[in-house]
């Protein structure tokens, strides 16, 4: 849900994104895989490290985390440009699926991760949310002036997400390298990022989607609270 905030004027919050309860949704109409005579569709190299939509993480639920537990997290993204930007605001790609079978669409995908670094800086790399919008459907997006942010809330499973079947657009720091543990790991460094860029292209008559080729963008920046970390159930010494 959308909860838009009413606030001072010289507040540079506009809006609260709240999905601690919300699951995404997929689709109805799931692209077929691409048949071997088609190339797939790559995307341009350069990763802009001065992106105009900034992230960072303002609060986690507590302080100390097993692996597999569930965390709840609060977001910030905030246009740090002089031009106004447009983000994307949906939690379900089925938000991006016209009514209407026969009509092809396009969409853009928004990624926040969660890296979590040991003292060796081995790391856990965890998708906290995607979020999507497209610009034939601008109620999926939401305008952001110069200064101006909104508040993302969610949940997410602490896990490697590149262990899992999610799906994941990011290139970079997304690996999971943190050996398995039987201790606690104090004051983990936390980095959250986005990661931007990719236009995706679905045709109605096909059923194939294609990436679109754009230089990504990334905005990274570490969390300033205390975390702890703890191994699974399952590994800790008894």
């Amino acid at each position: 849900m959308i909860a838009t905030a009413v606030l001072p004027a010289i507040a540079q919050r506009i809006a609260i994104l709240d999905f601690t309860s919300a699951s995404p949704k997929d689709r109805k109409r799931q692209p077929k895989p691409f048949p071997p005579e088609i190339p797939v569709a790559g995307s341009c190299s350069g990763v802009d490290g001065t992106p105009p939509l900034r992230v960072s993480l303002s609060s986690l639920d507590k302080t100390e985390y097993a692996l597999g537990d569930e965390l709840i997290y609060a977001l910030r993204l905030t246009n740090t440009s002089k031009l106004p930007i447009r983000v994307p605001t949906r939690l379900s790609l089925a938000d991006m699926e016209p009514e209407d079978p026969a009509v092809s669409y396009s969409y853009e995908p928004i990624e926040i991760w969660l890296r979590l670094q040991d003292h060796e800086e081995h790391g856990i790399s965890v998708l906290l949310v995607t979020l999507y919008g497209s610009t034939e459907r601008p109620q999926t997006e939401m305008e952001l002036q110069s200064g101006e942010w909104f508040e993302v809330r969610g949940k997410a499973k602490l896990e490697a997400t590149d262990r899992t079947a999610r799906r994941i657009f990011a290139d970079v720091l997304v690996r999971s390298d943190m050996p398995p543990r039987s201790g606690k790991i104090s004051d983990v460094k936390a980095l959250v990022f986005s990661w931007r860029g990719n236009l995706l292209v679905f045709d109605a008559r096909t059923q194939l989607e294609y990436a679109g080729c754009h230089d990504f963008e990334m905005s990274q920046s570490l969390y300033e609270g205390k975390l702890d970390l703890l191994p699974a159930a399952d590994k800790r010494v008894r």
